[in-house]
């Protein structure tokens, strides 16, 4: 399993990267939780025109919702909105975003592509780069998963109005 490639840079380049891949992905879909839609997602699509009709899934911040019956519900959304081989799922946001979305989209159907645009230096290194993905049981952390590479990272922590959130 290789690393996947990662890019740093202005996220105005984030679409000639994305179709430098040449597919043609039937549905996108942009994972977020409820801080990174407010901080994070008018950035990406003010600059994207290949995600502006993307379908947007939306969670609650934080490692409650790091857990199978979250993976469940958006399995559910998945399905229910026409997902398939050929869609792709957009992790937009922290770890939990990271290592809930790459556990979702690597186990849909047995796999579907999936990016990661972590936006905060952890998510960077441990989930998106190390390829790391999985979900909560209970009180313990990150015991059901797969190690499941991106097609590629796009980092938006460097990115003034997000890197340097709180949030």
């Amino acid at each position: 399993m290789s690393l996947p490639t990662c890019y740093q840079g202005s996220v105005t380049q984030f679409d000639s990267v994305l179709l430098s891949f040449g597919k043609k992905w039937t549905n996108i879909y942009i994972l977020a939780d409820e801080n990174t839609k407010v901080d994070c997602l008018p950035i990406l699509l003010e600059h994207s025109q290949e995600l502006q009709q993307a379908n947007l899934l939306v969670l609650d911040p934080g490692e409650e919702a790091k857990t199978l019956e979250i993976a469940e519900s958006l399995w559910s959304s998945l399905l229910e909105t026409g997902a398939d081989r050929k869609s792709l799922v957009i992790n937009l946001g922290g770890g939990v975003i990271t290592d809930l979305g790459g556990f979702v989209a690597s186990t849909f159907k047995r796999g579907i592509d999936f990016i990661h645009t972590p936006t905060t230096l952890l998510a960077q290194v441990d989930a998106a780069i190390g390829g790391k993905t999985g979900v909560n049981l209970e009180y313990s952390k990150n015991q059901v998963g797969t190690f499941a590479h991106p097609l590629f990272v796009f980092s938006l922590a460097a990115h003034p109005k997000i890197g340097s959130s709180k949030k």
